[in-house]
């Protein structure tokens, strides 16, 4: 990906769970706390892999090219598939979250770094039976949130006020988070069908996940307008997950 800014728009909208989002982060990032990393900033002094114990572990042999993460990688199918073996770690993650097994790849990907955890901290490493498992299950679980196409498209949404038809009147609503969970607020607008203001608000709703200040827009905009005596209203949201 050669536009350096593309990847990021990428990542923010990969339909992954925000943990695996987060280790892609800081994969692409170059900082991906492998013990090569570790040793140049002084928080060990051992570069090899706590798994194999055989090499120095950068990222690629971390994730990839470490014989543990290979076995994982050849009995799932991905060795020898295209361009699995090429490119820049940026483009492989891309190319492989955009194939048909985007789902497996990142939960793959996720637990290959767990099982690296294990092995590197001395906790508890359940076996081989217990990854490939949890590989599965959370692979299943991503398809059924978010089905099976992973390729992140570049959607445009026309930013527009279309005035309603002439005897009814329009809520345009909108709700922001300051984080996920965070700060909500609230506001509606109200408008007649030649454009002029009715009547409108602004709240601010104490701490909460980013749909429900949409949610609440909506309901209270809606409420507003019928205790006004509005009785054909058309609510407008720009947020798909209250459409």
């Amino acid at each position: 990906m050669e536009d350096n800014t593309g990847k990021w728009h990428w990542l923010v909208k990969l339909k992954a769970i925000e943990k695996v989002k987060h280790l892609i982060w800081l994969i692409f990032h170059g900082c991906l706390p492998t013990n090569t990393l570790r040793f140049r900033r002084r928080l060990t002094n051992n570069q090899g892999c706590p798994r194999c114990q055989f090499a120095v572990e950068d990222t690629w042999h971390c994730i990839r090219d470490c014989r543990r993460a290979w076995e994982v990688w050849q009995e799932l199918g991905f060795i020898g598939a295209t361009n699995f073996l090429g490119g820049n770690i940026v483009d492989w993650i891309i190319q492989q979250v955009d194939s048909d097994q985007g789902h497996l790849f990142l939960s793959a990907l996720w637990w290959i770094w767990r099982q690296r955890n294990c092995f590197a901290f001395e906790n508890h490493y359940e076996g081989d039976v217990w990854l490939r498992r949890n590989i599965w299950k959370i692979a299943t679980d991503s398809r059924m949130a978010w089905g099976e196409d992973m390729k992140v498209t570049k959607e445009t949404i026309q930013i527009l006020w279309q005035r309603p038809p002439w005897d009814f009147v329009k809520i345009n609503v909108d709700g922001s988070s300051l984080g996920n969970p965070g700060r909500i607020g609230a506001g509606d607008l109200i408008r007649a069908s030649m454009g002029n203001f009715l009547v409108g608000f602004t709240i601010f709703a104490g701490i909460a996940c980013n749909l429900l200040p949409e949610l609440l827009a909506i309901a209270k905009g809606l409420k507003l307008a019928w205790d006004r005596g509005y009785r054909k209203i058309i609510c407008h949201s720009d947020s798909k997950g209250c459409s």
